[in-house]
């Protein structure tokens, strides 16, 4: 199928409720490894909740598309890497230019967002909030060695090992975290058993800001913006706190936590999932509260940073 085939599948199915990981799950039946990516999905069902109706690529001014070949993809490598105005912003590049549509969206949630921090006690506002997001770890598994002579059959490679985690924490430390099951996904009825599972660690753990009423900040993954979701949170009594798209340099996940983390475990090899876990659990573990404390409170100025930039981006 032609990529507006499939886009057109994908709008069939949103239209109709599916989750992406249903639709994921019903292509890759039908079309194996030529289906889309569950990120592709996620994109496209979150242009329809937009509005969109078109499945065709939007005209783009300039000159016409040149053929891809690797002469043209090293060319255009050069030039992006010797290109000295084009930066990496929050531990990540970000995909795609910014509307002015969208620059005004950002500037304007960021605007409100410091007038709920002022409506406040800054520190009460700053032990209230807490940030979710969810981070795949990629490793390599550990190579054992044989003892005895070389195999004549040569053995097969193990593919690499993935780990995802959902991350709850405030500015005192992490509160709560999830590790998916291989065999699982991340729905909306899976994230509203997780807000349960957060809520009564928060209790435990945060018996005053459990008291007080929790702001979460959370991204507009279908998942989390799903109905079953949504009743939960109202369940909860959680305020939330808005997020623009594509913003992670306005989310404390994004720009503060998983980048530290990614460098932790980078190069590293792990045996198993179980030992990624670990050493997940230990790297959070070896922060003070005045770690977390710091990351959660950057968001002022980054709010304050992209009302001056009119919406842009905010540099790391």
């Amino acid at each position: 199928m032609e990529k507006n085939e499939f886009r057109a599948v994908i709008k069939h199915f949103y239209l109709r409720k599916w989750t992406a990981a249903g639709i994921k799950a019903e292509l890759d039946d039908v079309h194996g490894e030529s289906a889309p990516a569950l990120k592709t999905i996620y994109f496209w069902m979150n242009e329809f909740k937009r509005g969109r109706t078109s499945t065709k690529d939007e005209s783009r001014s300039g000159r016409p598309a040149e053929v891809t070949t690797p002469e043209m993809t090293k060319k255009i490598h050069g030039m992006v890497v010797g290109n000295g105005r084009m930066r990496k912003l929050c531990g990540r590049w970000v995909p795609r230019s910014l509307t002015g549509e969208q620059k005004r969206a950002r500037a304007d949630i960021s605007r409100r967002c410091l007038a709920r921090l002022g409506r406040d006690c800054p520190a009460d506002f700053w032990r209230r909030l807490v940030a979710v997001d969810e981070t795949r770890i990629l490793y390599t598994p550990e190579s054992k060695e044989l003892s005895g002579p070389a195999p004549k059959k040569a053995k097969t490679v193990s593919s690499a090992g993935n780990v995802t985690a959902t991350v709850f924490w405030d500015s005192q430390g992490v509160i709560f975290i999830d590790y998916l099951e291989k065999s699982r996904t991340v729905t909306g009825t899976y994230y509203a058993t997780l807000l349960d599972r957060f809520d009564e660690e928060l209790r435990t753990k945060r018996p005053r800001s459990s008291r007080k009423g929790t702001i979460l900040q959370q991204d507009d993954a279908p998942a989390r913006t799903s109905a079953v979701a949504t009743a939960k949170l109202r369940e909860l009594r959680y305020e939330l706190l808005p997020l623009p798209f594509y913003s992670p340099d306005l989310a404390p996940c994004d720009f503060f936590l998983f980048p530290g983390l990614k460098t932790r475990l980078g190069g590293e090899r792990f045996a198993s999932d179980e030992e990624v876990i670990t050493t997940v659990n230990e790297y959070f573990e070896g922060y003070d509260a005045a770690y977390y404390s710091e990351g959660i409170k950057r968001l002022e100025q980054r709010w304050a940073k992209c009302v001056e930039l009119e919406g842009d981006y905010v540099e790391k």
